[in-house]
């Protein structure tokens, strides 16, 4: 006769994968059950009356390290950061949450030094050029386009002043229909300190390697 033998405590399948997850490598993950919630990236989705409910999703440990007013970045990237977020917030969220949200916005602006009469103008005009729905007089054709780049200083020439400078000088003998003033900010301390592109060796790049393969 041949003896019972009870069958040994197997784990779960999906305890087994969580475990064989976590035995590779150094990192550990975070693994959620099935939930009607999650989070991917910056946006909350949630499962409700079976529709697909968002909302923006903002880490508890985040800084919000805006801008400074006094900071000598062009004026350009504080319009722009509050063009994106209004659109952001707008598309993610219902108007309960955005109003919510905004006014958190807002109040982190002001933390980070920023005037509320200074910043009202931004959002408004903001608000307006996202609402807009005509867009037939934009070309997203270049070729007519004179860029100018330029590196901005809060003490050096504007956008107005080289937009001046261009039309009682090069426009008359040039064939662009526009011109178009591209800012970028100067370096700073974080770009020296702490840089976030790689420098690869020669021996290591990809051509080095497609050298090697077409040898």
């Amino acid at each position: 006769m041949f003896g019972f033998h009870p069958p040994h405590n197997k784990p779960p399948p999906e305890k087994k994968f969580k475990n064989k997850l976590n035995s590779w490598g150094n990192l550990e993950w975070t693994i959620e059950d099935p939930s009607t919630k999650t989070v991917f990236l910056d946006l909350q989705i949630e499962l409700k009356n079976n529709s697909i409910h968002t909302s923006t999703y903002q880490k508890a440990l985040n800084l919000y390290l805006y801008i400074p007013p006094r900071s000598a970045h062009p004026p350009s990237c504080l319009k722009g950061l509050i063009s994106g977020e209004l659109r952001r917030y707008w598309l993610q969220n219902n108007q309960s949450d955005f109003v919510n949200i905004l006014t958190k916005f807002i109040q982190r602006l002001t933390d980070r030094g920023h005037k509320l009469a200074d910043l009202i103008p931004l959002f408004r005009k903001a608000a307006i050029k996202f609402n807009a729905t005509d867009t037939s007089s934009r070309s997203d054709n270049n070729e007519d386009t004179l860029f100018i780049h330029w590196t901005f200083h809060p003490n050096g020439l504007q956008r107005k002043d080289i937009r001046e400078a261009y039309k009682t000088t090069l426009q008359v003998h040039l064939e662009y229909t526009r011109m178009t003033v591209a800012i970028a900010r100067p370096h700073n301390l974080r770009d020296m300190l702490s840089k976030t592109t790689l420098t690869v060796s020669p021996e290591f790049s990809a051509k080095s390697y497609i050298d090697k393969l077409s040898a």
